[in-house]
């Protein structure tokens, strides 16, 4: 049975809800059957209607502002959804769906530069990931008040320049995260190992791979958690094991003497 051929009410006491959810996420619809479907009192038919590719704008629009939750992610995680729309999501009181307007493949400059100069933190952190921020919005996270938005530039940038920019950052914290993107050069490696912060330094000696000056450098750092890091991070390393496990704080020797003898009993 189709929506066309019952009253709207006969129909949704007659057909079952996963009948009509079939239906709404797969059948050829007539324009009375969108109609009628996006007000289905079932918000899992309307989740169906709403992941449609071929989905008319205006069902989309009518959907976004829907109270099921689930249906509103499915508006806004559906390819054809316009930038139009997207922008009108990041003010949508749910955190997931503003993140997944901003990161959406149809999200425009306008989209963008919305979120960046959000008063929402929540979709500011979301631009600040993103790969392709154009030159004036990437000025704008750098700037960003809260510096977990510039953390977020700081894990995601490919940008050797803005990277060096961040090497400047007032928050140890972000400092912290160039170490850890893989673009970070052994100049500023170096620079970051002797920065005045212990948390900056902590997060270079977190970092997979290390040229050797720099972990020499680390080795002996003046803070016990830098070298506590250094040493759970590169364990596989004998050399380094053998130099820390004289280390002056006991955990930290501790850990190195362990891990050099799982080393040596498989050498």
């Amino acid at each position: 049975m189709r929506p066309t051929t019952l009253t709207r009410r006969a129909y949704h006491r007659l057909v079952k809800v996963a009948d009509r959810a079939r239906q709404a996420g797969t059948a050829s619809l007539s324009a009375r059957d969108w109609k009628q479907f996006v007000e289905d009192p079932s918000p899992s038919v309307r989740r169906a209607l709403a992941a449609r590719r071929d989905v008319p704008s205006w069902v989309l629009d009518r959907l976004a502002g829907d109270g099921d939750r689930r249906t509103r992610q499915a508006v806004v995680d559906n390819p054809g959804c316009p930038p139009e729309l997207l922008l009108a999501c990041l003010g949508d009181a749910d955190r997931q769906i503003r993140w997944a307007a901003v990161q959406h493949p149809n999200a425009d400059r306008a989209v963008r530069e919305s979120a960046v100069r959000s008063p929402d933190r929540e979709a500011r952190w979301a631009a600040a990931q993103l790969r392709e921020l154009e030159p004036d919005l990437i000025q704008a996270v750098i700037a960003d008040t809260d510096w977990q938005v510039r953390e977020q530039l700081a894990i995601s940038t490919h940008s050797a320049s803005v990277l060096e920019a961040l090497m400047q950052d007032p928050d140890a914290r972000v400092r912290g995260e160039v170490a850890l993107n893989e673009l970070a050069t052994e100049t500023q490696l170096w620079r970051l190992a002797e920065d005045s912060s212990a948390a900056a330094r902590a997060k270079v000696a977190a970092r997979d791979v290390l040229p050797q000056v720099v972990q020499r450098r680390l080795a002996e750092d003046r803070s016990g958690t830098v070298r506590w890091w250094l040493c759970v991070s590169h364990d596989r390393d004998i050399a380094l094991m053998r130099k820390m496990s004289a280390d002056p704080d006991e955990l930290v020797a501790s850990h190195a003497m362990t891990a050099l003898e799982e080393l040596t009993r498989h050498s």
